[in-house]
């Protein structure tokens, strides 16, 4: 209802301490400055009652789960994590939840939408701006930089950023390759790179490539947020 805080399901690294899934602390601050309540989800049934759904960054994702042979270059896999996470966003597609990916998410949205990645820009797109391998997010270079993203006008994502252009950080050797099942790519890095993809007709479903919770400062990256419990509340 309007005015309340909306409940939104975070998904997380695996903590080998409690064997739980548990974000990092950004991603739940932003939401919370955003005015909803963030919670870590463990499993697809604990969507009940959730208004939506944040794919947060981490590790690669096992090709196979596109059909394609592992890359040389790929990094660590998480088998476990692409299970849990593709049947998230299977659910909440299915439950018409709101979707808001970042890095990591935006690649398991696409293959689950049935598209593919680029497992290793340096080596398979060497003309590629310098995207990072994901060391990007270390204390004093997370807020830093890297390059710009130019947005198509009148997208979900221009109008949840309130601007067309500005200026991200990036910490990501993957990135959408194929885009399917109905998402569309609506942001671009210089180097024609998709850094924003949506599905349109849904009610709110976004990726962003680059990392917009460490980079609240900027008006445009905290408004992503905004405009996701925005939505939420209806």
């Amino acid at each position: 209802m309007p005015g309340s805080s909306p409940l939104i399901a975070v998904t997380g690294e695996h903590d080998r301490r409690t064997g739980l899934w548990q974000p990092r602390e950004a991603y739940l601050k932003a939401i919370e400055d955003a005015g909803g309540s963030p919670f870590a989800i463990q499993a697809p049934q604990e969507l009940d009652g959730a208004a939506g759904l944040l794919l947060t960054g981490g590790g690669d994702i096992a090709p196979r789960r596109y059909g394609h042979p592992a890359h040389p270059a790929l990094g660590p896999v998480d088998e476990e994590r692409d299970e849990l996470e593709l049947a998230l966003v299977a659910e909440a597609m299915e439950r018409n939840l709101l979707i808001l990916a970042i890095c990591r998410g935006m690649q398991v949205m696409v293959v689950a939408c049935g598209g593919s990645l680029w497992q290793d820009l340096p080596s398979e797109l060497p003309h590629s701006v310098g995207h990072g391998r994901g060391a990007g997010r270390s204390t004093g270079t997370s807020k830093r930089a890297a390059h710009s993203v130019a947005l198509s006008p009148g997208t979900l994502a221009a109008n949840a950023c309130g601007a067309i252009g500005f200026e991200v950080n990036s910490s990501h050797h993957q990135a959408a390759q194929v885009i399917a099942g109905g998402l569309v790519i609506s942001g671009w890095a210089p180097d024609g790179i998709a850094e924003a993809v949506e599905l349109p007709g849904a009610r709110f479903v976004l990726g962003a490539q680059w990392h917009p919770e460490d980079m609240l400062d900027r008006a445009e990256q905290a408004r992503i947020f905004g405009a996701f419990i925005a939505a939420a509340r209806g």
